[in-house]
């Protein structure tokens, strides 16, 4: 993994961990304002970004639109063939199932992380996964 893929998805990880601490009606107003504001017509990794900021406070608030916007996220990082940035939208979709009651279909979500961050030699993530199948 070249040092840009590790620094973009360490941006991305920040990213999540700000939305995950920020889950408050201000956070999700500013999240859905930067994902409404980005068409998703030549949508770039901005917009990206804001649907998995977006993503990540729904599933902290326990709201079923979560699944929706970050499928969004992960169908956007698989065409563009970012497979770390779509390993954590899927991770973070794992963790929206979860939130909702919903573990075993959580399950496939998790294990398909866990190949990917395997794949890219990615510790960090391999742990997450893991924890996340324990």
């Amino acid at each position: 993994m070249g040092t840009s893929a590790q620094e973009h998805l360490a941006e991305l990880r920040k990213l999540r961990l700000e939305a995950r601490s920020q889950h408050n009606d201000a956070a999700l107003a500013e999240a859905e304002a930067a994902w409404r504001d980005v068409a998703p017509e030549g949508a770039g990794e901005g917009w990206a970004r804001a649907l998995l900021r977006l993503g990540t406070i729904q599933s902290e608030r326990h709201d079923p639109k979560a699944i929706e916007t970050l499928n969004l996220c992960r169908d956007y990082w698989k065409a563009q063939n970012k497979e770390l940035a779509y390993a954590l939208a899927t991770e973070v979709l794992a963790g929206a199932y979860v939130n909702r009651g919903r573990e075993r279909e959580a399950m496939p979500y998790h294990q398909e992380c866990l190949a990917l961050y395997r794949k890219h030699n990615d510790r960090l993530g391999e742990a997450a996964a893991l924890n996340n199948l324990a």
